[in-house]
């Protein structure tokens, strides 16, 4: 999958385990501007993307994840 072909349900994904509106979230997002992005939900986020996708993600890796930037920039990684 591409980058752009990942947004959406990368976007989905944070934001249902996010507790956030879809809309809530965006390219720029992070761990900082999100509401409700907190480190219990971190890792919630991290294992669900390693489920959805079928990948996994090194403890290494985990910090990669604190935007979408680098959440489909790893999972393009990871699936390609």
């Amino acid at each position: 999958m591409t980058s752009q072909e990942l947004l959406d349900p990368i976007r989905f994904i944070v934001a249902e385990v996010m507790a956030t509106a879809v809309d809530n979230v965006t390219i720029q997002s992070t761990n900082l501007n999100l509401e409700g992005w907190d480190s219990l939900r971190h890792l919630t986020l991290i294992s669900t993307l390693c489920d959805t996708f079928d990948i996994e993600i090194e403890d290494d890796e985990i910090e990669e994840c604190l935007e979408i930037t680098g959440i489909i920039s790893l999972v393009e990684r990871k699936t390609g």
